[in-house]
Formats: C-alpha cells, structure tokens, sequence
C-alpha cells in the first residue's frame, strides 16, 4: 500500500479512503479466478512503529473495523466460486 492507504490510521479519511481502493483489487482478483486475495493491505508497505500494548489493541481494533466491510464485500464477490 502506499501511504495514503492505511487501515490503522488515526484518519478515518484515510481509512475510508483505503476501503473505497481495496475492492478492485478483489474484483480483479476474482476476475482472473484467483482463490486468494492477500498482501500488507493493513498499512503502507514497510511501516513500522513501536507501540505498547494499549496502542497495540488501539490499531487492531481500527485494523478489525476497517477490515469488515471488506471482508463482506469479497464474501459477496465470491459467493459460490470457492
């Protein structure tokens, strides 16, 4: 992901914006038949930061919630093909 994708942004903009983009690579995906749709889509490839664990469980929770839609969305995009 580039920088401007992140779902465990403090952004919701930026997060919203990561949801709007990630499903055509599920589209494209289910498209060309692939049963796997994977990659670093959590954050910009490469990031890292030190966290404790309240900002850890902070960041999972944002990374869970961002996730959902897009785990409903490619759901519904492969209902039946797998």
């Amino acid at each position: 992901m580039t920088p401007d994708r992140n779902l465990v942004s403090n952004d919701p903009a930026v997060i919203r914006s990561t949801q709007d983009y990630v499903p055509a690579g599920v589209d494209v995906a289910a498209k060309v038949g692939a049963r796997v749709f994977a990659g670093p889509i959590y954050s910009p490839t490469g990031q890292t930061w030190p966290m404790d664990g309240a900002g850890r469980a902070a960041t999972v929770g944002r990374l869970v919630e961002g996730l959902r839609p897009l785990a409903a969305y490619a759901v519904m995009r492969y209902a039946g093909r797998l």
